[in-house]
């Protein structure tokens, strides 16, 4: 497993719409060696209901899964139930199919 905290776009779980994503726009403020500084507040907007949230490093999934791009092939690390993200290669946007999963969440079928 990788730590997604060390990852440039951190994957949490929404808490407006309960979806996981990458963020749709990270504010955070850089530490020394460019990554986030967890002392200052992180918010993110949801890359699926593009609503902001606060982030928190507890928030942050572990990236326990992949991802393989349609268009490129590239294999992306995400977490396991991660619903949208982009190739790390050719910036495709994917939506995993938890997004069309009726079981799994019911109010969220496109």
């Amino acid at each position: 497993m990788d730590s997604g905290r060390e990852y440039p776009n951190p994957f949490s779980r929404c808490p407006e719409c309960g979806l996981v994503t990458e963020p749709r726009r990270l504010d955070y403020v850089a530490a020394a060696h460019g990554r986030i500084d967890w002392g200052h507040p992180v918010v993110v907007t949801c890359l699926a209901c593009d609503r902001p949230h606060e982030l928190t490093p507890l928030d942050v999934l572990e990236l326990d899964g992949f991802h393989e791009c349609d268009q490129c092939g590239q294999m992306t690390p995400c977490p396991e139930e991660a619903a949208r993200l982009h190739c790390l290669r050719c910036g495709a946007l994917a939506c995993r199919p938890v997004l069309h999963d009726p079981v799994a969440r019911p109010e969220t079928v496109v």
